[in-house]
């Protein structure tokens, strides 16, 4: 089984790295340029995801779109963070890093906050973990400033990850506010997607900087 996982894992790794399609369409250039706005992509297809299950009501309407979303958004910008990153060398522990983040900021940090009674502020420490692991794979920055960065990008993942929610519940309650008072068709459960995407989109821009990723020319490559 071990060795089927390997065949598996080096084959998506090559058919990532060596694709001509992947890495002409995902040039270093134009992944860095992109990567704010696939990171505020993946903020936002969580945010819809967890409104279309409905994550934080019990019961709930199951976790399949709220992963669904999740998985999408996420991989996009990973890839794209990757590529942007311009150290093909670590690809594959850049990518094991994300999936690590991914797991530990999403699914087992939604069993995080619906399993524990605790303070407001402790509700998203799983997005810490998730930010410093991607970071920790990903960053550029040489010696300690690799452990620097991670634990910036963990801190910043947390940090908006709680504005992103408090600011979606305040917009949800104004809106739904309005919805009741004139009569408007109750679409106020989709506006999370907004403090999510705009946030999200704040986030790669830091996350260029924190991770110490610059732009570099690179030449297309041909079939």
């Amino acid at each position: 089984m071990f060795l089927r996982f390997n065949f598996l894992w080096n084959h998506a790794i090559n058919t990532i790295t060596r694709s001509s399609i992947v890495r002409n369409t995902f040039q270093q250039p134009q992944a860095f340029r992109t990567m704010p706005w696939a990171w505020a992509l993946a903020w936002g297809l969580t945010s819809v995801g967890a409104s279309l299950a409905d994550i934080y009501s019990s019961p709930n309407n199951g976790l399949f779109y709220y992963l669904l979303f999740s998985v999408i958004g996420w991989s996009a910008a990973v890839i794209i963070t990757v590529h942007a990153s311009n150290n093909m060398r670590s690809i594959k522990s850049s990518l094991a890093g994300w999936i690590a983040a991914y797991l530990v900021a999403i699914p087992l940090g939604l069993a995080w906050m619906i399993s524990m009674d605790m303070a407001p502020f402790l509700l998203f420490i799983p997005y810490f973990f998730g930010g410093f692991f991607g970071g920790a794979a990903s960053s550029n920055r040489p010696g300690s400033g690799r452990w620097l960065s991670a634990t910036l990008l963990g801190l910043v993942f947390y940090v908006f990850a709680t504005i992103s929610f408090y600011a979606g519940f305040l917009l949800m309650y104004y809106c739904m506010s309005l919805a009741y008072q004139y009569h408007l068709v109750p679409l106020y459960t989709q506006v999370w997607v907004l403090p999510y995407t705009l946030f999200g989109l704040v986030i790669g821009f830091l996350m260029r900087w924190i991770l110490g990723f610059k732009a570099v020319q690179t030449k297309t490559v041909e079939d």
